[in-house]
C-alpha cells in the first residue's frame, strides 16, 4: 500500500488534466482570433497549422470540435508550452504596437492643436525626424481644421508621426 500512494501523487488528479485541457482549449481559441501574419509566426506544425485555418472559418458547434480537435492534437505532439509562449510573445507585441499607435495619435492631436512649441518637443523626442516635413504636414492639418473640410493632413501627419514612432521602437531594439 505504501508503494502506491507515491505513485497516485505524482500523476495529476482527473480533474486537474480537465482542468488543463480546458486551459488549452481556450489558448487555441485565443490562437484562432490572432491575426493570420501572427498565427505564421508561431511556427506551428503543418498539420495543425492547417486545421486553425480551417477553424478560422466554422461557426458554433464545428468551431467548436475543431477547437478540441485542435488542442488534443497540441497536447499529442507535446507543443503546448511553445505555443503558450509564442502566443504571449504574438500578445505582447499586439499590446506594444496598440501603443505606438495611442502615442502616435496623441502627438497627433498635439501637433495639430499646438504651434512650434509642441514642433520642438516632439523634434526632441525624436531628432531623427524630418523638421521641414513634419511642419508642412502640421500647417496643413491646422488649415484643414480650420476649414471644416476633410481631414486628409491630419491622417497624414499621423502616418508620418506612426512612422517616426516605429523608427524610433527600430532602433532601439537593435541597440538592446
Amino acid at each position: 500500500m505504501s508503494d502506491d500512494a507515491p505513485q497516485l501523487d505524482e500523476q495529476p488528479s482527473r480533474s486537474q488534466r480537465k482542468r488543463d485541457h480546458q486551459a488549452l482549449q481556450a489558448l487555441v481559441e485565443s490562437v484562432i482570433g490572432l491575426p493570420l501574419e501572427r498565427i505564421k509566426r508561431l511556427n506551428l506544425p503543418a498539420e495543425v497549422y492547417e486545421a486553425v485555418l480551417d477553424a478560422r472559418g466554422q461557426r458554433r458547434g464545428a468551431f467548436r470540435r475543431q477547437v478540441r480537435y485542435i488542442a488534443k492534437m497540441i497536447a499529442r505532439s507535446g507543443i503546448a508550452e511553445q505555443l503558450r509562449d509564442g502566443f504571449e510573445s504574438a500578445s505582447l507585441d499586439g499590446r506594444q504596437n496598440t501603443l505606438r499607435l495611442h502615442r502616435a495619435e496623441g502627438w497627433r492631436d498635439r501637433l495639430c492643436d499646438g504651434g512650434n512649441d509642441t514642433l520642438n518637443a516632439f523634434m526632441e523626442a525624436f531628432p531623427h525626424a524630418d523638421r521641414q516635413k513634419l511642419r508642412q504636414l502640421q500647417r496643413r492639418s491646422q488649415q484643414e481644421a480650420q476649414t471644416e473640410g476633410a481631414r486628409r493632413g491630419a491622417r497624414a501627419l499621423f502616418r508620418y508621426i506612426h512612422q517616426v514612432i516605429d523608427q524610433e521602437g527600430a532602433s532601439t531594439a537593435e541597440s538592446e
